[in-house]
């Protein structure tokens, strides 16, 4: 059980919407994925691509190009897309 605002105890598989094979009674999961945050292989490897295109994109421009990190401070979005391109004159995605 997990605690939301207000103090009301929210059962994870519920709020799921039933039980799932991936989560444990306690809402934690039952498997860990073996290559980490930052995922398989195949999928760094996109990243990096990903990574490359926007720099060609993005050329010559004031941008900052990140990887993996939270957009919460810029976009009040709680997210960590696997690319961000930001705009440093002004501040936009």
């Amino acid at each position: 059980m997990f605690t939301g605002g207000g103090g009301i105890a929210l059962n994870p598989s519920v709020a799921l919407g039933g039980p799932s094979p991936f989560l444990g009674g306690n809402g934690l999961a039952l498997f860990k994925n073996q290559y980490g945050q930052h995922g398989a292989p195949d999928h760094v490897a996109t990243v990096a691509r990903l990574k490359e295109m926007a720099k060609q994109e993005f050329q010559g421009r004031d941008v900052e190009i990140r990887t993996g990190t939270s957009i919460l401070d810029e976009s009040n979005i709680n997210r960590r897309p696997d690319v961000s391109v930001i705009d440093r004159k002004q501040g936009q995605f």
